[in-house]
């Protein structure tokens, strides 16, 4: 596969065991050793949420800016408690059946209370159920290894995916002394 495309970006390409942005190269791990990253995969049943949500259409590089009028409004709203505050992005779409600029995403925050939605804020009613769930502690680099991993136990367990894929975010990765992002991946399963 050594200078197929990558994560649909054309000018990012994995040429062996690296990924190479124009003229950087970027040392990745194989996913066999992002397994240690991953501090455990497990299936559980989550319960229904409230969401506030900014919609979102594009590479997922882009999504920054729903949530800059996400966190706007959280400011100016006081859903600022981290530890009931959790940030999200729900993915619509497969990047590799809709291409990398066409994902739908929504930026999201848990509120857990009625709220009306206003402009571009909504509020979305989620229930996730039945999930697996990946936590990882990684770099911006290592999500594509990451989500990877989440597929392929997904497989090697059998089981069928039935809704719509997220991203919990349990830190504020520029707070991390290493700048890791400790995330949990959640994919939605059959029961």
């Amino acid at each position: 596969m050594a200078g197929a495309v990558f994560m649909g970006l054309p000018n990012l390409r994995r040429v062996g065991n690296c990924l190479c942005f124009k003229t950087r190269i970027y040392l990745t791990c194989k996913v066999s050793s992002l397994m240690s990253k991953a501090k455990k995969i497990r299936i559980l049943d989550l319960r229904p949420i409230t969401l506030a949500k900014v919609d979102f259409q594009g590479n997922f590089h882009g999504i920054g800016k729903a949530y800059q009028k996400l966190m706007y409004w959280v400011r100016h709203h006081g859903f600022t408690n981290s530890s009931k505050n959790k940030t999200l992005t729900i993915y619509y779409d497969d990047p590799n059946v809709v291409g990398i600029n066409n994902v739908r995403q929504s930026a999201c925050i848990i509120v857990d209370t009625q709220i009306e939605s206003a402009g571009e804020i909504t509020r979305l009613d989620f229930k996730p159920g039945k999930c697996a769930v990946g936590r990882f502690e990684i770099s911006f680099f290592e999500f594509k290894d990451a989500w990877v991993e989440m597929h392929q136990w997904i497989r090697d367990n059998n089981l069928k995916i039935t809704g719509k894929s997220f991203e919990v975010y349990q830190n504020n990765s520029n707070k991390h002394p290493l700048k890791k992002n400790i995330i949990d991946i959640c994919i939605p399963i059959e029961s």
